[in-house]
């Protein structure tokens, strides 16, 4: 169902944006780096980056396909592991996700969080479960009239 309501979204836009956008496909792409390195597909898919210095426009273009269907997938597992899950787990999953992507950034940039970051990233993440957890439980409860 996903990749239908995907695929669906991207027959629906891309002639709007050939039509907003196409006039500045052409110069963007002759403006990309001339380098006549190959695509070396094993690297892209290992997140390689140390690259030739100058790769070709082919490089950027297989690059940007491998970038999308990395994040397409991404969304499919993340609406799979969704239909798994009640509510409170999904809140649950989703503040541990947050937590995961602070701590893997401060590791990967090497920038290590201030007492102001870490105080603010706790008040954010407890907020963000409290009302997901709340939400759920006020539509768990009965409605009155």
């Amino acid at each position: 169902a996903f990749a239908v309501s995907t695929f669906c979204a991207f027959l629906i836009m891309a002639p709007v944006a050939f039509y907003m956008e196409g006039d500045t496909v052409g110069p963007a792409w002759n403006a990309l780096p001339k380098g006549d390195s190959a695509v070396d597909f094993s690297a892209l898919l290992a997140g390689d980056l140390a690259t030739a210095p100058a790769p070709s426009q082919y490089y950027f273009a297989a690059y940007n396909l491998v970038c999308g269907l990395y994040y397409y997938t991404y969304n499919e597992m993340a609406f799979m592991v969704l239909d798994l899950l009640d509510p409170v787990g999904q809140a649950v999953g989703n503040t541990v996700k947050r937590v995961v992507i602070i701590i893997a950034g401060t590791i990967v940039f090497n920038k290590p969080l201030t007492q102001n970051g870490i105080i603010g990233s706790a008040v954010a993440i407890g907020g963000v479960l409290l009302y997901s957890i709340m939400k759920s439980a006020a539509a768990k409860k009965p409605k009155t009239a």
